[in-house]
């Protein structure tokens, strides 16, 4: 059994439908990754479902990865 089909299982989607999401992910890792940065996130949606998208790359992360980031911005600059 690979991964798609345990993730089908687990969640109840069709594989296909699991397949198209890991497709997703990997094109969104891949624009933030590849951004010559630093991300410059804009806020989209409320509360805790919330996500961040870089008006560069247009990749984006939930509320709390944009939290970490934008620490780690923090702390670079501070050890500057």
């Amino acid at each position: 059994m690979d991964g798609i089909e345990t993730l089908s299982k687990v969640s109840g989607l069709g594989k296909n439908e699991v397949g198209k999401i890991w497709e997703e992910v990997k094109a969104n890792q891949k624009c933030l990754r590849e951004c010559e940065g630093p991300h410059d996130f804009e806020k989209e949606g409320e509360g805790l479902r919330a996500e961040y998208r870089c008006r560069k790359c247009k990749g984006k992360v939930r509320v709390h990865e944009y939290g970490w980031y934008m620490e780690g911005l923090k702390h670079g600059r501070a050890s500057t």
